[in-house]
């Protein structure tokens, strides 16, 4: 017997243990992770129980009637461990619909996690959205470092590094936020686009203490004044560049990029991917394209954040593929 409730405190500790044990979860899923923002979005997140037993769990909010997974988080999707077969995910997502149709929320805002966070193949998802015929509403792209095909730098990255190279740049970990975040990134974002860093310097300094194995900040220092600096989201398979900025100084002598080929080559040479993130902007289809071909100078490649729209009456199409109709 399959059933769809929705999340409360109480589940907190079974939630942690199936993103943990998930084959396409990272820890944006873990609830000490997503509930640092809780004030800023409503909750709506799903779990499916299967004969009272935690099988998939579905991170989302609502807003203006529409639930969203998850609007506070890059990608969200439905997450279940690597047990799960092409027909239970079919099954699960379909009692997940029908809940939504059932609370008369028509649409579902679906952001599923990108392909190269999963830790074993995930396509079944991807062969439900064509089922519900989900209709594509927004592609932002990503740029990806395969760090197993060894790719060369471009000429102009390895100027940069060479050129830093002769300056005594120290490349560290910092142990703190703030000196990065005051000095370098703050002021960046405000000069540049007008803008904040998405968290504040009280929210990334307490998701680190939570989350200290995950969250981790890299500078490049002359003497002792930061120049340039980078904060990783780190997953078992992925080391993501959550934020990226650099002084004046930091660019001019290559020193960012500096930081950037040790992080590539020695920091994280042990993970599968790179991830430079997003370039771009708030609209739908615009880029930064002298940031991405900064990216690209590493041998970073796009791939695609994709958002979809579904229909939650397009359940019923679902039921046709699962072993029961209740």
């Amino acid at each position: 017997m399959i059933k769809v409730e929705k999340y409360s405190n109480t589940d907190h500790e079974g939630w942690n243990l199936m993103v943990n044990n998930s084959r396409n979860g990272t820890f944006l899923h873990n609830r000490n992770f997503m509930e640092y923002h809780s004030d800023r979005f409503s909750d709506f997140s799903l779990i499916v129980l299967e004969n009272s037993i935690l099988v998939a769990i579905f991170p989302a909010n609502i807003t203006d009637g529409t639930v969203i997974s998850h609007g506070g988080l890059t990608y969200g999707g439905l997450l279940f461990p690597g047990n799960v077969t092409l027909r239970k995910s079919i099954l699960y997502f379909s009692k997940i619909l029908k809940f939504l149709f059932s609370n008369k929320i028509a649409k579902l805002i679906y952001k599923p996690s990108p392909d190269f966070y999963h830790k074993v193949p995930s396509g079944e998802l991807d062969f439900v959205l064509f089922l519900t015929d989900a209709r594509l509403i927004r592609r932002d792209t990503s740029a990806i470092l395969d760090l197993s095909l060894k790719l060369p730098f471009q000429e102009r990255r390895r100027r940069g590094i060479k050129k830093a190279a002769k300056l005594n740049i120290n490349i560290r970990q910092d142990t703190g936020y703030a000196t990065f975040w005051n000095n370098i990134l703050i002021p960046n974002l405000q000069n540049t686009y007008k803008v904040k860093p998405v968290h504040s310097l009280a929210e990334i300094e307490q998701l680190a203490y939570i989350l200290p194995e995950n969250i981790k900040q890299f500078s490049a220092y002359v003497d002792d004044e930061i120049v340039a600096g980078c904060t990783i989201f780190e997953t078992e398979i992925v080391a993501h560049t959550q934020y990226i900025s650099a002084s004046e100084f930091g660019k001019s002598s290559g020193a960012i990029d500096y930081l950037f080929s040790k992080l590539i080559n020695d920091v994280y040479s042990g993970k599968k991917y790179f991830s430079f993130g997003s370039s771009n902007g708030i609209e739908p289809g615009e880029i930064n394209f002298g940031l991405i071909e900064w990216k690209e100078g590493f041998g970073a490649r796009t791939i695609c954040n994709d958002f979809y729209e579904i229909e939650t009456a397009k359940y019923k199409i679902l039921e046709n593929y699962t072993l029961e109709n209740d």
